[in-house]
């Protein structure tokens, strides 16, 4: 038994030797190794330090917007005419250093024409180097820059054309000093261009225009200036309170009275439905009373109709529905209170709500608040949104089965321009609007604008003079500039305009 016991310590002591041998061998190895990658990278920094340094590879190109592409090397267009021709495209190529406009149909070269004025330097009408496409065509396009009308009109990029000769209004062609800009050639020549061009087409731009490495396109805002006025014109509004903003950038372009609270009347039921859709579940049957159903301006009865709480939505924004609002207030407990929580949370210090229709004159706003509340709803709320601007909806109730047509009452024009918001009247019979809708600036670029305006006898009218004055007074351009320098003053034909400071 003694000699067994000693055999077993031994073959325990055994193993242990083997293992505490194998555990050293083993981190030796991995220093070793440590060691090896340690000189390897040390020898590989000492070669990266004795290596010349290598300048990185600049860009030839750099894209803009709607696809197009901006060359800064000659050689880029060179190299992308020749690839078109061999690969047999159909394009248009403006030399305009020769001042030289080619035609070519699967690669072969039709028609050359002489060019006889084309965008200057510093304009919205500068056009570099570049590949771009055929975006649009006009028999007879009016340039809301020039004020000139411009025959057979190809547009190729933001306020970029070609085209044939210019009149004025009456008829009258342009003198040949008239620096409109854009690429013009004869009338003559423009109709047959115009005939071969098609929507998509390449136009490849050969140009002494050629962008440095710190230039880029710039898009801002110019007003018109007219200095044989003594004063700045501005529209003629019966509203007490007004606000044109550009809706992506903040950029004021028209204020009167922004920050003076007035009755705000239905545009209340904005905040209504943004409450509603955060403190209601949105798929909740909600069931309209006779409570609801006690404010005598709803030309349809909704009492005992059943919808979802989202479905709602569409008789409160489009029908500006008041029994819809007390519904919403009656379902969520402290909902008028929720409504001025949200408002201060916003950022809208000069607003209160009283109640959820907007029935009450103690509902006010200012104009800025109003804008902010338009800009929460679309960025974070963006179906609410979605809503008021629609102009038609038909839903079925979950209770009768009956349907019902809802159209928009802030905006009742189908002509495309509104995209949301809501309208109010007040009860002294004063109106009042929120919306955002398109305004064209400049050749082809529409902006959304969110307008508002308070206390006003015909909102419409007022809506309709704003867009007016702001299509006449401003232009929404893109101007290269060069080494960082921005042109604060940029004339075309017989205007001259001013940048737009970013606030104001």
């Amino acid at each position: 038994m003694k000699i067994w016991r000693i055999g077993l310590i031994n073959n325990i002591w055994g193993v242990l030797t083997a293992l505490l041998f194998l555990i050293i061998c083993g981190e030796a190895i991995i220093l070793t190794r440590q060691l090896s990658l340690y000189l390897s990278l040390d020898k590989i920094a000492r070669i990266e330090q004795a290596a010349p340094i290598l300048a990185k590879p600049r860009l030839s190109y750099r894209r803009i917007a709607d696809d197009a592409v901006v060359f800064s090397q000659h050689d880029e267009v060179d190299r992308t005419k020749e690839k078109m021709i061999r690969e047999k495209e159909n394009f248009i190529f403006a030399d305009l250093e020769r001042m030289k406009l080619s035609v070519f149909q699967e690669g072969i070269l039709m028609k050359e024409v002489s060019v006889q004025g084309k965008g200057k330097e510093g304009t919205f009408f500068e056009t570099p180097n570049g590949l771009y496409k055929v975006r649009s065509k006009e028999e007879n396009h009016f340039s809301t820059i020039g004020h000139v009308w411009m025959p057979w009109s190809i547009h190729f990029y933001g306020n970029y054309f070609i085209h044939g000769w210019p009149s004025y209004r009456d008829g009258t062609p342009v003198a040949e000093t008239f620096s409109g800009g854009c690429i013009r050639i004869s009338s003559r020549d423009a109709k047959e261009v115009f005939r071969f061009a098609r929507r998509g087409m390449p136009v490849l731009i050969q140009s002494g225009s050629i962008l440095s490495e710190n230039a880029h396109a710039t898009s801002t805002y110019f007003q018109r200036v007219d200095r044989t006025r003594m004063q700045e014109r501005s529209p003629l509004l019966s509203g007490g309170a007004a606000l044109a903003v550009d809706f992506d950038t903040g950029e004021i372009l028209f204020a009167k009275n922004k920050t003076t609270p007035y009755p705000i009347a239905s545009i209340t039921k904005l905040m209504t439905g943004l409450v509603a859709i955060e403190t209601i579940n949105r798929f909740r049957h909600l069931t309209v009373s006779g409570k609801d159903s006690t404010f005598p301006d709803a030309p349809t009865s909704l009492e005992g109709e059943t919808f979802q709480s989202q479905d709602f939505l569409y008789p409160l924004l489009l029908g500006s529905r008041n029994d819809v609002a007390e519904l919403y207030r009656r379902t969520a407990g402290g909902f008028v209170e929720t409504m001025n929580q949200k408002a201060r949370g916003i950022g809208m210090t000069n607003t209160y709500f009283a109640d959820a229709s907007g029935a009450s004159v103690e509902n006010v706003a200012d104009a800025e608040d109003l804008f902010r509340l338009l800009q929460y709803i679309a960025r974070y709320k963006q179906p609410v949104f979605a809503v008021s601007g629609v102009s038609k909806k038909t839903i079925r109730s979950l209770s009768s089965k009956k349907s019902y047509i809802w159209e928009n009452t802030t905006w009742p024009f189908d002509d495309g321009i509104f995209l949301g918001g809501h309208a109010g009247l007040t009860s002294t019979g004063k109106e009042t609007i929120a919306g955002v809708l398109r305004v064209r600036f400049g050749e082809q670029d529409e902006r959304k604008i969110a307008i508002i305006v308070l206390d006003s006898f015909d909102r419409i009218d007022d809506v309709r003079a704003l867009i007016a004055y702001l299509e006449e007074e401003f232009v929404y351009g893109t101007v290269f500039t060069q080494k960082g320098i921005f042109p604060t003053e940029i004339r075309t034909g017989a205007s001259l305009f001013h940048a737009l400071p970013k606030w104001r």
